[in-house]
């Protein structure tokens, strides 16, 4: 299919706060946007981000994090920053930086809720790394308040186990911090949920961030069941909004309802730690409604 940014403009008009941006190297130093490994064409990465910069606020004003799936070069990565910089300007939320160390400084990082951080954007994305001397990318490493970090497999084991921190075993090992991004298939999200149970991943998340994303086995573009994910305590799932489905019916009907639609939802108590609400205080009026007929009813869909 032919590529444009219409898409783009079109899903963060109906209030969608995240989108992705797979980009990959271009010709003459410029990175593109495109499907990887399909034949759909390619379209200019900085004309996606003028599309997303001049479009993001005008269902809501809330934060949009932008999720880059980075497959680009050093030198086309730092063309990436220069773009973001330049286009979105003081909107653009960056992280506290370490001259010093030439990185993130963790330290100084400072919760950021969606009221805080309203018209600004959040990039979340691997940081930047030099192919050749392994040296980090300022350039574009200033723009991701939102760095991506893989579960490690002694962070599942404390998973299941029920804690929330791992000792680091050396002074190389990364520390994971609240601004961090987990981002895992949805199979292997409910793979860990299966074995550690609910509770311990809701705990988890909690604390860090999560996203839940369809399986690359998914060639139909159809989107996964978010409740069972979001009942893990996961706050983002990735959804397919050119299929109209049952799993995107089921996330618009959470983010368009609630909360004036305005594109986030407070989790329930049970989510964050809390006590669950009494139950007489989820009462509420009932209604009871006699169908007398019907017509033009869908089938119902086939048994997996």
């Amino acid at each position: 299919n032919r590529s444009s940014v219409q898409r783009y403009v079109e899903v963060l008009r109906t209030g969608c706060r995240c989108v992705e941006i797979d980009v990959w190297d271009g010709s003459e130093g410029e990175p593109v946007v495109k499907h990887g490994y399909t034949v759909t064409t390619e379209v200019s990465f900085e004309d996606v981000i003028h599309a997303v910069a001049d479009h993001a606020f005008v269902a809501s004003e809330y934060p949009v994090i932008i999720s880059i799936e980075q497959h680009c070069s050093a030198l086309q990565r730092i063309r990436q920053g220069e773009i973001m910089m330049k286009v979105m300007g003081e909107r653009l939320l960056r992280p506290p930086w370490d001259e010093l160390k030439n990185g993130i400084d963790f330290d100084q990082v400072e919760e950021v809720s969606p009221w805080s951080a309203r018209e600004r954007f959040l990039i979340k994305s691997s940081r930047g790394c030099c192919e050749r001397c392994r040296r980090p990318l300022p350039l574009y490493d200033r723009c991701v308040a939102l760095p991506t970090m893989k579960l490690s497999r002694r962070e599942k084991e404390a998973i299941v186990q029920g804690e929330l921190f791992v000792e680091p075993q050396s002074s190389d090992e990364e520390v994971r911090h609240t601004c961090h991004m987990n981002s895992m298939p949805a199979g292997k999200v409910l793979k860990l949920c299966s074995a550690a149970g609910e509770r311990p991943l809701q705990r988890w998340n909690t604390r860090f961030l999560s996203r839940a994303y369809p399986e690359g086995t998914r060639i139909s573009s159809g989107n996964v069941d978010p409740l069972p994910l979001w009942s893990c305590g996961v706050q983002m799932v990735a959804m397919n909004y050119q299929t109209p489905d049952m799993g995107l019916l089921v996330n618009e009907g959470l983010f368009r309802s609630y909360n004036g639609g305005c594109g986030y939802v407070l989790k329930p108590p049970e989510l964050l730690g809390r006590p669950a609400e009494p139950s007489w205080r989820l009462r509420g009026p009932r209604l009871r409604l006699r169908i007398c007929c019907g017509h033009r009813l869908p089938w119902p869909e086939a048994p997996v």
